[in-house]
């Protein structure tokens, strides 16, 4: 029974890794220097900016009847590229579990992805290994085309796939988060394609805005150097849920997973918490490296 339990909880833990990924911008740190905008590339994404963050994972709140005990891991982004050039983000999650009964296994995600600047393309390879064991690999691209989204997978089968028009990639779906939140807006409904789920499923999803936050804004454990850097930048809470693909987010339905952060207006975001249901992964910034920009460009 133990070990059935830390094999679900890991394969939770590896589909909400993906879900944070899929976000991309919900954890993508960007420095406050913006690079030059150009025609077609929305404001919000031309702000971003390469860095490399790592993040240390410890498990959170739990459920009385829950039956984890102990989660502690890492997480490291690396985001590079442009708007004019579009933008690349590797990713890799590594998460130890144990349950009540003391049984442990380590799940290790690792995923590279590009995403044109336009939201024109999405490339992505995730590749999921438990105990040192590859268990799971998924690579495909996804291409709008003559009002079309259509989904070349190569893996873990070739087939493809059409999507509905109007669903987002990550960062574009990071994008509108942005420019809803600088609106005053409260709410944003976007049905978000991230390459998970072996590539076959497009997310319901629900983002509730809260009010601005004014005032000091205190590290919480966060690396005291990255949070003095975003000084003065407007932010806001936000909770993402993401629901079952086919019911949607109608009416009362409980989400499938959900995840909590700050979202600083150049796209910084930090104190996230993963919410699993019966248990809560909190993570704490630990690194920031800002990296290269790239030089200006136009179109």
């Amino acid at each position: 029974m133990a070990s059935v339990q830390v094999w679900r909880v890991g394969s939770a833990i590896r589909r909400v890794a993906v879900r944070v990924l899929g976000t991309a911008g919900l954890l993508l740190l960007m420095a406050a220097t913006a690079l030059p905008a150009w025609a077609g590339a929305d404001p919000a994404v031309s702000a971003f900016a390469p860095h490399r963050a790592v993040y240390d994972l410890s498990l959170g709140d739990t459920s009385d009847d829950g039956s984890v005990n102990d989660v502690s891991g890492r997480m490291v982004f690396e985001f590079t590229g442009s708007a004019c050039d579009g933008f690349t983000v590797n990713f890799r999650m590594v998460t130890r579990v144990e349950d009540d009964d003391g049984t442990t296994r380590t799940t290790d995600l690792r995923t590279s992805s590009f995403e044109g600047g336009e939201a024109n393309e999405y490339q992505f390879l995730t590749q999921s290994f438990v105990d040192q064991q590859k268990s799971d690999e998924t690579k495909g691209v996804a291409k709008r085309e003559h009002g079309e989204v259509l989904v070349d997978l190569v893996q873990p089968a070739k087939k493809r796939e059409e999507l509905a028009k109007g669903v987002v990639f990550p960062t574009q779906h990071l994008a509108r988060l942005i420019e809803a939140a600088e609106k005053g807006e409260t709410v944003v409904q976007a049905d978000l394609y991230d390459g998970s789920d072996d590539g076959e499923q497009v997310y319901a999803t629900t983002a509730f805005i809260g009010k601005e936050v004014t005032g000091p804004d205190p590290d919480d454990g966060d690396d005291a150097k990255a949070v003095a850097n975003l000084k003065g930048i407007r932010h806001w809470p936000i909770r993402l849920s993401y629901f079952d693909p086919v019911e949607g987010h109608s009416g009362e339905q409980t989400p499938s997973y959900q995840m909590s952060f700050l979202l600083y207006a150049n796209g910084v975001t930090r104190r996230l918490k993963l919410d699993y249901g019966d248990f809560v992964v909190d993570s704490k910034l630990t690194q920031l490296d800002l990296l290269p920009t790239a030089k200006d460009c136009t179109k």
